[in-house]
């Protein structure tokens, strides 16, 4: 499906570039906003998949059922869509305290250094999405 739409989103700036090319700036304008209309059309194709009949955003993590968090994430061998659940209910990570940031890396760098040893696609581990979850910009 990616291929899919890098070739189009290729044809498309093609026949853009050809229109500047021929200095019709008219309809390169309306040209150019069509394509852009496009894009962001594909680019919701590409953040948005189906998992058991559901639409879901991928990459996005949120609030999970069965654990603490959860997360749709695509399997590049597979293509299929996998839910990856990390974190516990009962727990706080408190990120803003250094000390607690530090003993959680220590205990969770061999467990992912583990996970990038297997060659399983690494965003599909529950332990990536653990670290993740103590960087500053992570929001649920």
């Amino acid at each position: 499906m990616e291929k899919e739409i890098l070739q189009k989103i290729t044809e498309e700036l093609d026949i853009l570039a050809n229109l500047y090319n021929k200095t019709q700036k008219d309809k390169y304008k309306i040209a150019w906003y069509k394509l852009l209309d496009k894009l962001k059309y594909l680019w919701y194709l590409c953040l948005m998949a189906k998992y058991k009949n559901k639409t879901v955003k991928l990459n996005k993590p949120m609030r999970g059922d069965v654990k603490k968090f959860k997360v749709f994430v695509k399997n590049r061998k597979t293509g299929r869509v996998v839910k990856v659940n990390f974190g516990d209910k009962k727990l706080s990570i408190k990120k803003n305290i250094p000390a607690r940031k530090r003993s959680f890396m220590a205990r969770f760098r061999p467990i992912l250094a583990k996970a990038k040893r297997s060659g399983k696609q690494l965003n599909t581990t529950p332990v990536y999405w653990a670290v993740k979850s103590w960087q500053k910009g992570f929001k649920v």
